[in-house]
């Protein structure tokens, strides 16, 4: 990744983030990373670059300027590796805080109530420190695993407090746990790590006709255009990133759900492509060479190009 990619990446995540994804300035110097060297002149240059290339637009002039992201600069961040770059977590301490954070139910938990869990013992069993647990919070947080709250208490592990989400649950579920790792979870809490392993995610049950055999007919029933774009716009809130959701995590939800005939080539990629530009979008990849094979072979395969991800139009 190229020093200017990470500079569109720090600039166009600022609109992406923004409410109304418009802003009327940009981070100021002294919040900008000092190695993406963005002084006067670059920034200057940069944000004429973006318009050029109608990544975002300029209103207004002076103390009234605004700039605000495009479609299909929502689709160029989509595209862009995140920046900064952070280690990946410890799998072992993921696995563990997750599994904690999901025995919470749906009450919020403290890094205190956390780091409480985290014994001596259990430290050293798994091969990791409290001092680790902040980082791995915000890593969480990137991935829209967990959400964050404030809380009145002013001391420091108990300023904020985290929350499951959706996307999070599904992750204590593909995060294996260290084989001496030990919880107290109740049934509830049982139940949803099988609904979630069983790919379920507390959605509606299938339509009786989806991906049903008739006795004698040899035949699939097929799923309708409006049950793949209900399904897309059902996932995108947990596995969409700034709008894009991957077409891999959209395939493997299909398939759970609806069977391995829904989501064949012929059947899922054909339907989605006759579907563009009508009903969704579909959005390339820009650096294959940054995605895992096993994700490149559920993408969709275009006319010279290889499309990653579904957008909805609205």
């Amino acid at each position: 990744m190229s020093i200017e990619q990470d500079r569109e990446y720090f600039y166009l995540n600022q609109l992406a983030q923004a409410p109304g994804q418009t802003l009327k300035k940009f981070a100021g110097t002294k919040a900008n990373p000092k190695e993406l060297g963005l002084d006067a002149p670059v920034k200057k240059s940069l944000e004429a670059g973006l318009v050029e290339r109608g990544f975002i637009t300029v209103a207004g002039k002076g103390a009234a300027k605004q700039f605000t992201l495009t479609p299909s600069g929502l689709q160029h961040l989509g595209t862009l590796e995140i920046y900064p770059r952070r280690e990946p977590p410890n799998p072992k301490m993921k696995a563990f805080v997750l599994m904690v954070l999901l025995s919470a139910g749906d009450g919020q938990i403290t890094p205190k109530q956390i780091k409480s869990q985290l014994t001596p013992a259990v430290s050293k069993s798994l091969g990791f420190s409290k001092d680790a647990l902040t980082p791995l919070l915000q890593s969480l947080l990137s991935e829209h695993a967990i959400t964050q709250s404030a809380t009145d208490s002013p001391a420091k592990d108990e300023q904020f407090s985290y929350r499951l989400t959706d996307a999070g649950k599904r992750e204590v579920v593909r995060n294996r746990q260290h084989a001496d790792a030990v919880f107290k979870l109740t049934g509830s809490v049982i139940n949803q790590i099988i609904e979630y392993a069983a790919g379920m995610s507390g959605a509606p049950s299938a339509p009786a006709h989806a991906a049903q055999q008739h006795p004698g007919s040899g035949s699939v029933q097929r799923l309708t255009e409006d049950e793949l774009i209900r399904e897309a716009k059902g996932l995108m809130p947990a596995l969409g990133r700034n709008g894009l959701l991957p077409i891999f995590e959209f395939r493997r939800h299909i398939r759970r759900k609806f069977g391995e005939h829904a989501v064949s080539h012929e059947e899922f990629d054909s339907r989605l492509k006759r579907m563009r530009g009508v009903r969704l979008d579909l959005v390339s990849v820009a650096e294959p060479s940054l995605v895992g094979s096993d994700e490149l072979r559920e993408a969709v395969q275009g006319a010279g190009e290889l499309f990653f991800y579904v957008r909805d139009l609205r």
